[in-house]
């Protein structure tokens, strides 16, 4: 979909999760680099299903959601700004605003302007954080996010371990790059399986 608010879970997808949470000994956590407000719209009719919002800087089990980084959520305007204005100059850019992070996209883009379109946001984002280190890009599937450094998928895999128990098996399926984090995290015993019939890269996976 272009815009991520029109990928949504069927009723099917959801059926399937909380069948899977209610079963004896299974937790089951969504993983996403959403905001936690979309999330809990999206898995509203799952409340047993955990959450893990902004690739990681939120985590909500069965008690209320609390943040992995300690970040200031200010320290992106600038670079909101000037990313916003990137986006005016081409159709079907749009900024998106999350709590820690800051996300263009991208998808509905014309291919032979993607290119400028990255290199100018590329250079908003060495501009904006010239002498400020702590954040980084991250190149989703026609995204550009700037992130703190800290915050990755991968923190879902120990904060899981530590609800259900060390001697637990985490299976992780993912098809993003973002997920990599996630795939490189797990221990010997966990498997993780990277989704799609066109993936080319290399994967922990």
């Amino acid at each position: 979909a272009d815009r991520p608010e029109d990928a949504r879970p069927t009723e099917q997808h959801l059926e399937l999760l909380r069948a899977l949470a209610e079963k004896p000994g299974v937790a089951v956590a969504v993983v996403s680099g959403r905001p936690r407000e979309s999330l809990e719209k999206l898995f509203a009719e799952a409340p047993r299903v955990w959450l893990v919002a902004e690739h990681g800087g939120w985590l909500r089990g069965d008690g209320a959601w609390h943040s992995t980084t300690s970040a200031n959520p200010g320290a992106l305007d600038a670079l909101t700004k000037a990313l916003e204005g990137i986006a005016s100059h081409y159709k079907k850019a749009w900024v998106e605003r999350k709590t820690w992070s800051v996300c263009l996209h991208y998808r509905g883009v014309r291919q032979r302007d993607r290119t400028e379109l990255t290199v100018r946001a590329n250079a908003a984002f060495d501009e904006s954080t010239a002498g400020r280190p702590g954040y980084e890009r991250l190149e989703g599937s026609a995204t550009f996010e700037v992130r703190p450094s800290g915050i990755r998928k991968s923190a879902a895999i120990p904060w899981m371990r530590d609800h259900v128990g060390s001697g637990a098996r985490i299976l992780a399926l993912g098809d993003d790059l973002t997920d990599e984090d996630m795939f490189r995290a797990l221990g010997a015993h966990d498997e993780g399986v990277l989704v799609g019939t066109d993936v080319t890269r290399a994967t922990a996976a």
